[in-house]
């Protein structure tokens, strides 16, 4: 029972809950805005639905489009609000059961990651709350920062040790900010630099950069303010470790399969003959057969995978543990698994944001404690200079209340006029639920008196609604949703309502895509 409490509820770094907690809440709002909303017209046709579970057959109201848009609108409103003002059990719960009933309403949600999606959503209930302030603490919020004050009441002097730890503190404060500046730079360059025909090219120069930089970056001087890692406890980032180590292990035995290891599964479900065609042709000149290369190659994957499994397993223990093996080994283990993941985003697998969240997970989990300090510094910087700026963490006077609920109320229609923007079935209705929540939230946080909370979700929701429209419009997703619609109703033979999908469609075409064709072919048809 010691090993089990040890285990289970163990310290680890704070800087790994932070930075997992706020990257896997914004792929989740976004995964939902703008990859799972394009399939929404499949929802409700002719009446007919099998949902995931046959319990909720009973239960759930007939699934249509504006339904199965209006959930995803929720779930990635919350999770992003969440991402921005930190996460609560109670509104990390709610979001575990809307992206739960997001895919479990209908089989025609295949996509198995998703399952794991809300696993790890249930593990985030029980993760402890960090803020910025308690991975890095601002050095002007220290002692020693010349505002010390006597017994008498008068302001001493610091000494020259505290002047110097201060002076530390600042030069690492700058240093942090010229460090984030240059990752973000990356990592934006990859995001929007187009690159068609030289993508990986691309990643591994982005991401190079940003290997460097961690590698070169030093964080605060040993002795100063953030110069020693803090640590917290809370269960549900040991248990989400474990589920994992579980995970690659329950992979890596389905592969101990004849059709795996021959190799002919790998080559039928993705584009590894293509992608690896030189290697298997320069393999195949050197005398070894090509049934013989592919049989290895995937073979390969089961004793990666099963030491990508042990390495989850020691992870959450090689923070508090003396053992320098045990960190070897969570090391070896991340290398492992960012080979199986970009290897499969190589070979276009398509499985959706599946080996982004796995590769997140592995620089969370796997990476040394000092490189997942330094990455957190990405996310911590911003957010303690706005946190400062906007004096979130202060409870405000009687007029700053008043401010506060009056803010509230502009978000609420914010949040209402972007549900109308976005033009989507069932994105109103869900706005407005969202906005009703966030009064209903202002009413009850000052009758309790939490208006930093307030002030901190009513900023956060107003963000994630600005950003939801962002995702939404600069995305293919409604095109993808009216084309897909009024391809299915052209099918069915209902010519008035695909030619309305059409042309609504047709307002969010990307350049180069268009279905006028089909526009015409229908208006002919209708005599138009």
């Amino acid at each position: 029972m010691k090993l089990f409490d040890e285990y289970f509820h163990g310290r680890y770094r704070a800087a790994r809950v932070y930075v997992f907690a706020k990257v896997f809440l914004c792929m989740v709002a976004l995964d939902t805005w703008m990859l799972m909303i394009g399939h929404a017209g499949r929802y409700g046709v002719d009446g007919f639905n099998v949902a995931q579970f046959t319990w909720l057959d009973r239960l759930e109201p007939l699934p249509s489009a504006g339904l199965y848009v209006g959930v995803l609108v929720l779930t990635g409103l919350c999770a992003l609000t969440l991402a921005l003002a930190g996460t609560q059990p109670i509104a990390s719960f709610a979001l575990f059961l809307l992206y739960t009933f997001s895919w479990s309403m209908s089989m025609l949600d295949s996509y198995q990651h998703h399952y794991f999606v809300s696993a790890i959503l249930f593990c985030l209930v029980f993760f402890p709350r960090v803020r910025a302030r308690d991975v890095h603490p601002l050095p002007l919020m220290a002692a020693g920062t010349g505002d010390a004050t006597s017994k008498q009441g008068k302001q001493s002097k610091p000494s020259k040790k505290e002047s110097r730890e201060h002076d530390a503190a600042k030069e690492a404060e700058k240093s942090g900010l010229i460090y984030a500046l240059l990752c973000w730079s990356a990592l934006f360059g990859y995001a929007f630099i187009p690159a068609p025909e030289h993508p990986w090219a691309l990643f591994f120069v982005c991401i190079g950069s940003v290997v460097v930089a961690t590698v070169l970056y030093r964080g605060a001087p040993a002795g100063t303010t953030g110069s020693e890692p803090a640590l917290t406890s809370g269960f549900g980032f040991n248990l989400l470790g474990a589920m994992v180590g579980v995970l690659y292990t329950y992979t890596s035995i389905a592969k101990m399969d004849a059709q795996w290891c021959a190799g002919n599964t790998l080559q039928r479900i993705s584009s590894a003959p293509k992608v690896f065609a030189p290697l298997v042709d320069f393999v195949v000149s050197l005398g070894l057969p090509r049934e013989r290369f592919w049989s290895l190659f995937a073979s390969s994957v089961i004793p990666i995978e099963l030491a990508v499994a042990l390495g989850y397993l020691l992870a959450v223990r090689q923070d508090v543990s003396p053992r320098r093996g045990l960190r070897v080994a969570c090391t070896c283990a991340f290398g492992f698994a960012m080979t199986v993941h970009i290897g499969a985003e190589a070979m276009g697998l398509e499985i959706g944001w599946f080996s982004y969240y796995m590769m997140l997970l592995a620089c969370a989990y796997l990476l040394p404690g000092q490189a997942v300090d330094r990455l957190a510094t990405l996310i911590t910087w911003p957010a303690r200079f706005f946190a400062t700026q906007l004096e979130l963490e202060q409870a405000p006077t009687q007029q700053g209340a008043r401010q506060t609920f009056g803010m509230a109320l502009g978000t609420a229609l914010v949040l209402a006029a972007v549900g109308h923007m976005l033009d989507l079935p069932g994105a109103q209705a869900a706005c407005v639920i969202a906005a009703g929540a966030l009064i209903a939230l202002a009413l009850f946080a000052t009758a309790r008196k939490q208006l930093a909370e307030l002030r901190s979700a009513v900023i956060s929701s107003a963000v994630a609604a600005a950003l939801m429209w962002a995702a939404i419009a600069v995305s293919p997703v409604r095109w993808d949703f009216y084309r897909y619609l009024g391809g299915d109703l052209r099918r069915r033979h209902q010519p008035e309502a695909a030619l309305t999908a059409y042309e609504k469609g047709e307002r969010y075409a990307p350049k180069g895509d268009s279905r006028q064709d089909k526009i015409n072919e229908l208006k002919l048809q209708l005599g138009r």
